[in-house]
């Protein structure tokens, strides 16, 4: 039942000069109704109070109510105008209105025009109070105009008091109210949790209910964790396991098994930096996590951290301790945190954080065996299957060899992690492949083998039992590169084989060897070899120099590193787990190295100092000694070639005792084998001077320049043998290659300059004029002993050949030009960005879009330059089979054939490639005939043929052309090339044609067009005038709106009266006979060159392009997009 409750409340009623009456109550000044007359102001007023005292909370009544004493009073005060200058001083008194309100002997005095309330004490005089107090608030206001005004007195005002009856609800209803406030204040306290939640991550369940492959094998888990967090004490939970585990798929299967309990934002996913972000002190960071704390509390929310160590990053007690700011919320149980972690790095963790630590459920996640792990796999690819059907999948046999393959080479990598980032690698790079007979591409094993050989660089032969492993071709490998040494290879080549029969014991490194012997004789060109055989190229060794650990704190900078900084070991490691492993003269490294290396021969790992464990299972490791070298007895024979050193097992035997001398036994027997290099004798010396030799004739300077450098075999001799040193080997004789052979050499191409391009360099020593042939040079170079002559090559008025030379020469220099591109700064970034992203991708630890975007840039790289290297080979294929031909005097003309078309192949893949980081497939021209127009014409059947060939769309617009309802433009309405051609064949309508907009789109149309931006030139039968066209670049687009078709940037090309065009150097002369002379690129054709070919230009834009690398130019310039 309602309460009715009597109240008599004062309002005060104002009327202003205007006549418009306010009225409001005493207890509520804000609440103000306006009115044209006194009586509807005071029934406006008890209106509105009767309804609003209904609805107010029972204590906000009492502030109406006044004792019914309370009077109004107009208190005279003087106020001085302070802000006024002194000529404007006004004197003068206000009325200042005043309810005074008695409080037994005492007043409260309430000073309307102020909304101030004063206290008059018992006895005091309220007018004296009241002036005082009202002078020193207005002093301290420092008002204005404005506030002054509100001061002024009005036309009059009075206190009225009305009886007013409020009809409030019964006490059960208030209390129905009070929940439902209370109700609604609850629901703003969770939404402004929520929205703070949502600052601070992203909600898991949310990101992940669009679906997810099933879970393999971790039911216990799952149910465990889902019962840690069913309880009604609030836990905090931490997944332990190596990465790639599966840790965070066991917490989205409990999410999504028990999506009721954490929908709306119950989990939500955050990081450390997430919770750091945007706070600039302690003071915030604290305030923030506070503040965190609460929302997660309030919502009982499960705060979920990928990475746990986020919260232990921070010094203890620094700006970032987030450990330290959630310390009271996880020991009290007030939130509920689920954390992932690897074993170690909890391990030191609870070292500095063990309180916090010990609140927190360890539920441990072990790696998967290998069949569940191929039903994880397996499972994985037929939940991707079903939801993208168009895309590749994997063919059921190809996954028991990927797993198998993890298994084997990627031990320091958890299953079914590593097995499924490589499934998901291989459809990334499979992704839209389209077998022949139009479905989509099954991934089978040679996919998986192909792909993962090229991941890590182990060869194929090595991956799979059904290929065989060549001793012989791998044995004349190493005999080609490493000269010498029959032991040191044999012993190499047997690990090879027990790994190809995966007989290598487990759970080392998959070999140890100690090289020993003298300086110069192999030890690092055997390493070398081994990693370009074993691991596809000579980067993935990993050298260190170990005189530079000699100190005692070389172990912890090589190994052990620090809490903040890897050891430098480990880390290249961790990098590069599948490598070589140099640790060259390691008998000069400190003996805390030794004894922790001892681990790594022993046990194939390393633990560091931030507890990240380096696995050296993939990792041969080749230490070299140059131990005894210095002391060791030397032969009496006299001159070169007699025996310098003991030679078999006197040589062998003395290296293994100085071994066992300077070594401990419990280091020595971690190794697999103790290998003794033997000294070089007089015929492995010529062999390193011929090895060498063929290495200084690779170099960019001969090959960049085509330059054929001949060293005859006197000349090579006599280097050999004054180059020898029984102590330093064959450093020794490299050395006196550079000081004899390439410094007379670059002397000579010195004072060459351009000339010397093309050119034949021989090296003799009394045999000079023999080998010279009757040809002379064009300048002989002293260099005792020997003689540096060079000779003009044969396109420069050298002296003609037979034809089998000049067919081998032809083919020397296609191969050599191919070999010099491949050398240019962009195709070795290429390679460098390979090694890179194959190091990065070998040593992420997710799956994520970055590293699908590095696997696609990574097989685009590849693709790329498998394709170049393909090319080469086959022309050094042919340059070996032609030398063959020659010494059996075959003809040579078909290899000739063959060498010049694979080089055009190379010509237009080298072009693609270097253009694949800058793809444009698009662009517009301006062009204009000058004099006839037999140019333009000529280059426009051209580009009929290329677009058709490449599958471009031409569009063409003529200048000046004027077609209703095409608007009045300096350019006409749109051409196909076919209609401008047929145009140009009729005299009547030819003669339009003189400026000429061209449109192209289409595959490396940009690219490719902008190569013939420039002046083109045409010479008809002799006697006539050459034809000249001008071609000039706008835009890398081809699609123009009317505005751009009238911009001043598209204008056509002016025409000028007194232009001389014959004068100008032209981008590309025709002759009559089909001849083409390329100024820019020195360059003159055979005759018969036909220009409508698309195989032809494709070469032409390869030699401006290879001009434009020499010269140091934009490749490509900068034009609007």
């Amino acid at each position: 039942m309602a309460v009715i409750l009597d109240l008599e409340l004062p309002l005060v009623v104002r009327t202003h000069a205007s006549g418009t009456v306010y009225a409001f109550a005493l207890g509520a000044p804000d609440l103000v109704c306006r009115a044209g007359t006194r009586e509807e102001a005071i029934t406006t007023q008890t209106l509105f109070l009767r309804e609003h005292l209904a609805r107010v909370d029972a204590e906000a009544i009492a502030g109406f109510a006044f004792p019914p004493t309370t009077t109004l009073l107009e208190i005279p005060v003087a106020l001085r105008r302070e802000d006024l200058p002194p000529r404007f001083d006004i004197d003068g008194e206000l009325a200042i209105p005043c309810v005074c309100v008695p409080d037994g002997t005492a007043t409260w005095v309430h000073v309307l025009p102020l909304g101030e309330v004063i206290y008059v004490a018992p006895g005091e005089s309220t007018s004296a109070r009241v002036v005082e107090e009202v002078e020193r608030r207005v002093a301290a206001r420092e008002l204005d105009d404005a506030g002054f005004r509100r001061l002024l007195p009005v036309r009059s005002q009075q206190l009225v008091f009305v009886p007013l009856q409020v009809e409030r609800p019964e006490i059960g209803d208030a209390g129905r109210r009070a929940a439902a406030r209370r109700d609604r204040a609850g629901r703003h306290e969770r939404n402004v949790a929520q929205e703070l939640l949502r600052t601070i991550g992203d909600d898991r369940l949310a990101a992940i209910e669009r679906g997810l492959p099933p879970v393999v094998g971790r039911e216990p888990e799952i149910q465990r964790l889902a019962a840690l967090l069913a309880g009604e004490e609030r836990t905090c939970v931490v997944l332990v396991g190596p990465p790639q585990v599966g840790k965070t798929a066991v917490l989205d299967a409990m999410l999504l098994q028990h999506a009721e309990r954490f929908r709306n934002g119950r989990c939500i996913a955050s990081s450390g930096a997430a919770l750091v972000a945007g706070q600039s002190g302690f003071g915030e960071l604290s305030q923030r996590v506070q503040q965190v704390m609460r929302a997660a509390e309030r919502l009982d929310a499960v705060l979920y951290f990928d990475n746990l160590a986020d919260l232990f990053a921070g010094k203890s007690g620094g700006v970032e301790d987030l450990a330290a700011n959630m310390r009271s919320a996880i020991v009290e149980g007030r939130v509920r945190i689920i954390g992932e972690c690897t074993a170690s790095a909890l391990e030191q963790f609870e070292k500095q954080h063990g309180p916090i630590l010990s609140c927190f459920h360890r539920v441990d996640i072990a790696p998967l065996s290998a069949a569940r792990s191929h039903d994880a796999v397996l499972a994985h690819d037929r939940f991707v299957a079903g939801r993208e059907p168009t895309h590749a999948h994997f063919d059921e046999a190809a996954i028991a060899p990927l797993v198998e393959l993890c298994e084997r080479y990627l031990p320091e990598r958890a299953l079914p992690g590593s097995a499924v980032r490589l499934w998901a690698e291989l459809r990334a790079i499979h992704q839209h492949d389209i077998d022949d007979d139009g479905t989509p591409h099954r991934i089978g094993t040679h996919d998986v083998h192909r792909a993962f050989s090229l991941r890590t660089g182990i060869p194929m032969f090595l991956l799979r039992d059904d290929e065989r492993m060549r001793r012989d071709a791998l044995a004349a490998e190493f005999r080609r590169r490493v000269i010498g040494q029959p032991e040191a290879i044999e012993r190499v080549i047997d690990t090879l084989c027990t790994i190809k029969a995966r007989l290598q014991p487990p759970g080392k490194p998959l070999a140890n060897f100690l090289f020993v012997g003298p300086t110069g004789v192999g030890k690092t060109e055997v390493a070398k070899t081994l990693a370009r055989i074993l691991f596809g190229a000579e980067g993935r060794m990993v050298r260190f120099d170990m005189s530079e650990y000699a100190d005692p704190w070389a172990a912890e900078r090589l190994i052990r590193g620090t809490t903040r900084e890897d050891g430098e070991l480990t880390r290249r490691v961790r990098q590069q787990p599948f490598c070589v492993l140099l640790l060259d003269e390691i008998e000069k490294a400190h003996r805390a190295v030794f004894d922790l290396l001892l681990q790594v021969l022993g046990e194939g790992r390393l633990t560091d100092a931030r507890g990240q464990t380096t696995h050296f299972a993939n990792t041969i490791v080749i230490m070299t000694s140059n131990l005894g070298a210095s002391h060791r007895p030397h032969g009496d024979g006299p001159g070169f070639g007699a025996a310098v050193a003991p030679r078999g097992e006197a040589e062998r035997a003395y290296y293994l005792a100085q071994i066992d001398r300077h070594f401990r036994p419990e280091f020595v027997n971690r190794i697999d084998a103790v290998i003794p290099f033997a000294s070089l004798d007089a015929r492995e010396i010529a062999e390193v001077a011929r090895v060498s030799l063929q290495r200084i004739r690779e170099r960019r300077g001969l090959t960049q320049r085509d330059i054929d450098l001949v060293v005859t075999e006197p000349a090579l001799a006599r280097l050999a043998q004054d180059g020898y040193s029984p102590t330093y080997g064959a450093r020794a004789l490299r050395r006196h290659l550079e000081d004899h052979l390439v410094a007379p050499l670059a002397r000579v191409l010195s004072l060459a300059g351009a000339e010397a391009d093309g050119a034949r360099v021989v090296i003799a020593a009394d045999d000079l004029e023999a080998a010279l042939a009757g040809v002379a040079a064009q300048h002989i170079e002293p260099a005792p002993p020997l003689q540096v002559a060079w000779i003009r090559g044969p396109g420069r008025g050298g002296a003609a050949a037979n034809p089998a030379s000049r067919g081998l020469d032809r083919i020397a220099r296609l191969r050599r030009s191919a070999t010099a591109a491949l050398r240019i700064s962009r195709v070795e970034d290429l390679q460098q960005r390979m090694a890179y992203l194959t190091a990065e991708l070998a040593s992420a630890s997710r799956h994520d879009a970055t590293t699908v975007a590095a696997l696609r840039e990574h097989e685009r790289a590849r693709v790329v330059l498998s394709r170049l290297g393909d090319a080469v080979a086959t022309l050094e294929t042919i340059e070996d089979l032609a030398l063959a031909a020659e010494a059996e005097r075959e003809p040579l003309q078909e290899l000739v054939v063959e060498a010049e078309q694979a080089h055009a192949r190379f010509e237009v893949e080298f072009v693609h490639a270097m253009f694949e980081g800058e793809r444009r497939d698009a662009i517009t021209l301006v062009g204009a005939a000058l004099d006839d127009l037999e140019a333009l014409a000529l280059w426009l059947r051209c580009l009929d043929a290329w677009s058709t060939a490449r599958g471009w769309t031409v569009t063409l617009h003529r200048a000046g052309e004027h077609a209703p309802p095409w608007p009045p433009l300096p350019w006409g309405p749109p051409h196909t090339l076919a209609e401008a051609l047929h145009e140009l064949d009729d005299p009547r309508t030819a003669a339009g044609w003189r400026g000429v907009l061209v449109r192209v789109r289409g595959e490396f149309a940009g690219n490719l067009l902008e190569l013939e931006a420039g002046l083109h030139r045409v010479w008809p039968a002799e006697g006539l005038g050459a034809s000249h066209f001008e071609l000039r670049a706008l835009t890398w687009r081809a699609e123009l709106g009317m505005p751009e078709l009238g911009a001043e940037h598209f204008a056509p090309l002016p025409h000028k009266t007194n232009e001389q065009p014959h004068r100008r150097a032209a981008l590309r002369d025709r002759f009559a006979d089909g001849v083409l002379e390329l100024s820019q690129l020195g360059l003159t054709t055979a005759p018969g060159v036909d220009l409508e070919d698309p195989a032809t230009v494709p070469r032409l834009w390869f030699g401006e392009f290879i001009r434009r690398v020499r010269e140091g130019l934009d490749l490509q310039p900068e034009l609007p997009e």
